[in-house]
């Protein structure tokens, strides 16, 4: 069911990066599914979620290694195609 849902819940956020929207099950094993795909093979895909009050992560991957390139933007960090990043306090909510 997850992953169903994440394939209906994707959208562009800049060129090259794909917001998911995730839900339900392992976000890690959806993300990674959703990059077998051929159509999302050169994309960066990112997923937001509150890791505490006031506090949102991204979790961000890719199969092309622009996954830690786009974290470093954000000023996080991680592997080439597994990265992450704390947003800062000043980001209120998130719209794609």
């Amino acid at each position: 069911m997850g992953l169903e849902w994440a394939l209906r819940h994707t959208q562009p956020v800049a060129p090259g990066v794909t917001h998911v929207e995730l839900c339900l099950g392992n976000q890690n094993l959806i993300m990674n599914q959703l990059l077998k795909d051929p159509a999302m093979e050169d994309q960066v895909l990112l997923s937001i979620g509150r890791r505490a009050p006031n506090q949102y992560g991204v979790s961000l991957r890719s199969r092309n290694g622009k996954a830690g390139e786009v974290a470093g933007r954000l000023m996080g960090g991680g592997h080439p195609n597994a990265a992450g990043a704390t947003l800062p306090k000043s980001v209120k909510s998130f719209q794609a």
